[in-house]
């Protein structure tokens, strides 16, 4: 719709689908997060969802930042990647990863690739806009996984 972009998939807890598992493509892209599950069905908020906020980091220099779904970005297919530190090295075609901090999404997942830098309006701080590595009109096959976790002693 205008307002989000989520998309329902024909599995559920009957198939072992949890809250907040992340879905992926075949070739670890991330597509986004189960935020609804039913028996048989869950709804998944991809990546350029304005309720999306992932810890990313830049797979060339390990610049860490905030990908981040934006409405005015949503119709682009794009999201943003903000809370750099001043004077990061962005340039286009930069890979941009989860980096698993916060525990939300694992670690090396690719969200896609940095096509521009802006500054904010500000005019103090540089930002990141990131095309995904995944066409979200064209999927046709996602994967549901969980990352493993330690037992706690």
């Amino acid at each position: 719709s205008n307002w989000s972009s989520t998309f329902v998939i024909n599995k559920g807890s009957s198939s072992g689908v949890e809250l907040y598992d992340s879905v992926i493509t075949e070739s670890e892209a991330l597509v986004g997060q189960i935020i609804e599950v039913g028996a048989t069905t869950s709804v998944v908020r991809t990546v350029v969802d304005a309720e999306t906020s992932i810890g990313a980091l830049i797979d060339r220099t390990g610049i860490s930042g905030v990908a981040s779904g934006e409405f005015t970005l949503m119709g682009e297919n794009r999201l943003k990647l903000s809370f750099l530190p001043s004077g990061s090295d962005l340039i286009n075609g930069d890979t941009v990863l989860t980096s698993g901090k916060g525990e939300v999404f694992p670690q090396d997942l690719v969200i896609g690739t940095i096509v521009s830098t802006q500054k904010e309006e500000s005019g103090l701080n540089w930002y990141g806009i990131i095309s995904p590595a995944v066409d979200l009109s064209k999927l046709t096959q996602v994967f549901v996984i969980k990352e493993y976790k330690l037992p706690e002693e």
